[in-house]
């Protein structure tokens, strides 16, 4: 009995140490994957990568909170996607800063979120859910593009140039 515990303790071991190199090497093309607790360093444009390995004996659902940290140079709408790399992943949800997302799409294996408006500065991105006993993981990607004003903003703006305009003319007449 003591054996057979030894061989499959192994076999997990090695299990989970192949599916660390697979996600390392998977994502070598685009970049270091960010473990939780980790910093994206500054979003732009090109994808930031964040994952993570689950293991567990326990029984039914063992619930996680990845934090993961990021900054803005400039107030941005952050767009992501979160999904199972192996095993069964369970998403209870995606937050920045405690704030929910304006756009969600799931699906069986994961989540596509975005956030609007988002300002310059430090943020916390939250993943959170559940995984069975026994190995999983999941990957991740964000990434932030510059915010584009709101057309009632624009007119605003494009009035109120416009009656300073009229009061510069006006007054050299």
């Amino acid at each position: 009995m003591v054996v057979f515990w030894e061989m499959t303790m192994n076999l997990k071991s090695m299990l989970a140490a192949g599916a660390c190199a697979l996600l390392a090497s998977s994502a070598m093309a685009a970049g270091p994957v960010v473990q939780p607790g980790g910093n994206l360093g500054a979003l732009t444009p090109l994808p930031a990568l964040f994952g993570a390995l689950k293991s567990t004996n326990d029984l039914g659902s063992t619930p996680f909170l990845d934090t993961y940290t990021f900054s803005l140079g400039a107030a941005s709408d952050i767009y992501g996607t979160v999904g199972e790399f192996f095993g069964t992943v369970d998403f209870s949800g995606v937050s920045i800063d405690g704030l929910l997302p304006s756009l969600v799409t799931e699906t069986t294996s994961g989540i596509g979120f975005s956030f609007t408006g988002l300002s310059a500065g430090n943020h916390v991105l939250y993943v959170s859910g559940g995984t069975p006993a026994g190995f999983s993981s999941y990957t991740g990607s964000v990434y932030a593009v510059a915010a584009v004003p709101e057309p009632a903003s624009l007119a605003l703006l494009l009035g109120g140039l416009g009656f300073a305009s009229m009061l510069v003319l006006r007054r050299s007449k």
